[in-house]
């Protein structure tokens, strides 16, 4: 797996003229279809950042960002379903919670919150890790809670995937991205996820104590790594 096998999140601008006119490219590449300018976020880059990056890049010229016009996903990846089956399956219920999300639009709003809010306000989040054909394995971020003083690491994966390298793989990246951006970053994990701790300690992680962050009063286990591991 290499950095290009996770599925970023991309931002595109709708740019009008005085007639409303919207602004299309040619694609050089691929199908060379026409589509909006903009493009892939790069890690630790926010909606906003990436969005006047392309723009810089493909136009030759600086954006202003009005507003968000609305979240949409590749026609070839049901981004909702994926995130309803990963977050439904009964080892997520066990070690992580139940988020409460059984619904398409419950899942959208998971996505909005986690995913696009989460980049565009503190420039990292959660990202889904897909293989070199698209196919959604599962997700790997950092999140920032009110409990922890620095970013923790989470990552899940379907459970068809769990235990071919693939969360390892995918955290080491994200960790080589975001090295030296934080002092510390933490870990949390069920007391009895001993496949989490495992992959946390081969990670550089050290245990540094337990901590009840979720509301049923459960004790976690804290791990916490160093930058410059």
């Amino acid at each position: 797996m290499t950095f290009t096998d996770f599925y970023r999140l991309s931002a595109h601008a709708v740019i009008t003229n005085a007639s409303g006119e919207i602004l299309q490219l040619k694609a050089s590449y691929g199908e060379q279809g026409w589509g909006l300018p903009g493009g892939a976020l790069d890690m630790g880059e926010t909606v906003h950042q990436a969005l006047i990056r392309e723009c810089q890049e493909e136009l030759g010229c600086e954006v202003k960002i009005e507003h968000l016009t609305g979240i949409y996903y590749h026609k070839a990846f049901n981004s909702h379903a994926f995130i309803l089956s990963l977050l439904n399956q009964p080892s997520f219920y066990r070690y992580i919670a139940d988020k409460g999300i059984y619904t398409e639009q419950q899942a959208e709003q998971y996505i909005q919150k986690a995913f696009i809010d989460g980049h565009q306000q503190q420039g990292f989040g959660p990202y889904i890790v897909a293989n070199k054909h698209g196919d959604a394995l599962g997700m790997v971020g950092l999140f920032q809670r009110d409990a922890l003083a620095v970013p923790d690491i989470g990552f899940a994966f379907l459970e068809q995937y769990t235990g071919k390298g693939f969360a390892y793989e995918a955290a080491a990246k994200l960790l080589s991205v975001y090295e030296g951006k934080f002092p510390q970053i933490a870990a949390i994990a069920d007391v009895d996820n001993s496949v989490s701790h495992g992959l946390l300690n081969k990670l550089g992680f050290t245990v540094c104590g337990k901590a009840v962050l979720n509301k049923d009063g459960t004790a976690l286990v804290v791990f916490i790594r160093d930058s410059g591991h």
